[in-house]
């Protein structure tokens, strides 16, 4: 073989080389594409389900659980370009196991379930569970947490007044008020009378019952998953305590997608989960009253609104700009460093 047929051999095979390696390194960029944009479909679809979990009513904030559900599917379809295509909706939602929803005084769980139905086939359905507590219990009582700092007490010895019954109540009356006196004096060491363990014990009694139901619910969606034809094992990913004690603080959702393949050959799968706060508890609410000829404006916990009447505007405001819009001053209290209202209307027209 000459030395020109050598050279036709390693073209060749550098080319045969070369044309495979474009084809690795094409189908790599494109994972690698199809991962980002699942990533920030996801992530965007459960900021919208966290927008739409709870809205201003006129008997205050409400929580629309179906809502937030609804949104999340519907932001995740739109920004994947599969809104008009069902069968590639149905597939996507079968790798999400678990949507739930955080409230302020319990957890909801939007499961599916399988049952026989008389004729001998099976049918699948979807719900919503009855609202779970937060709960904790040790050899005196049964104690409903409640994310505001409520908990509700179930006296199992009757240690506070002889009868057993439920008490509903914050930390701070468990600590002062004169209803307690004999359960401080039986229990001096209880963590109900401390501070800081009362938020310990809080935290982990949120966190334990919303974590075992998860659990329950993600194993029995592995049966589900079967009558699915999907093979992979679904579980709670592992989560640092760190982002659990920051994410009960206010209602939200949790969700979680597991397993949802990216190719063909299924080699790359997308695993993700976003806990979303209620947007509404993010945002500062500002509450006006009315004071004399002017109106001010107040954080929530300021004590002038505790001490104010019907002047208070119940409706709350999510920014400083939109009281301002009003024409209302900063508390002088509760927001020091913003304008604050002259001492009188004459002053405005001396100063004019």
């Amino acid at each position: 073989m000459s030395y020109h047929h050598f050279t036709i051999l390693f073209v060749i095979i550098f080319a045969v080389f070369f044309l495979k390696m474009q084809v690795v390194v094409s189908k790599y960029e494109q994972s690698v594409e199809n991962y980002a944009k699942m990533e920030r479909s996801f992530y965007a679809a459960a900021d919208v389900a966290g927008e739409a979990l709870c809205q201003f009513g006129t008997s205050g904030i409400i929580m629309d659980k179906r809502a937030a559900y609804d949104s999340f599917f519907a932001s995740l379809y739109a920004s994947l370009d599969i809104m008009d295509k069902p069968a590639q909706r149905e597939e996507l939602a079968k790798y999400i196991p678990m949507f739930a929803v955080l409230d302020v005084e319990g957890f909801y769980i939007f499961f599916e379930d399988e049952y026989e139905k008389a004729d001998g086939f099976h049918s699948i359905t979807r719900n919503w569970t009855e609202r779970m507590p937060y709960s904790y219990c040790d050899e005196d009582f049964a104690y409903n947490f409640s994310l505001d700092g409520m908990v509700t007490i179930y006296d199992k010895q009757g240690l506070i007044d002889g009868t057993i019954r439920l008490y509903q109540s914050t930390q701070k009356e468990l600590r002062e008020d004169c209803a307690y006196e004999t359960l401080r004096a039986l229990r001096p060491n209880s963590f109900l009378f401390d501070a800081a363990s009362f938020k310990k014990v809080k935290q982990t009694a949120v966190i334990t019952s919303v974590q075992n139901a998860m659990r329950y619910y993600i194993n029995n969606y592995n049966r589900i998953a079967d009558a699915y034809e999907i093979t992979y094992e679904f579980s709670l990913p592992v989560i640092d305590n760190s982002v659990w004690f920051r994410s009960i603080e206010y209602p939200g959702v949790f969700i979680m997608i597991q397993g949802y393949p990216l190719d063909i050959s299924k080699n790359l799968v997308f695993n993700q989960y976003a806990f979303v706060g209620a947007q509404i508890y993010k945002k500062e609410p500002y509450y006006l009253t009315e004071q004399g000829w002017h109106l001010t404006y107040h954080r929530e916990g300021c004590e002038q609104l505790s001490h104010a009447g019907e002047e208070v505007f119940r409706y709350p405001y999510d920014s400083v700009e939109d009281c301002v819009k009003k024409g209302a001053y900063a508390c002088k209290i509760c927001v020091p460093d913003e304008i604050h209202p002259p001492e009188s209307l004459y002053s405005i027209c001396d100063a004019e």
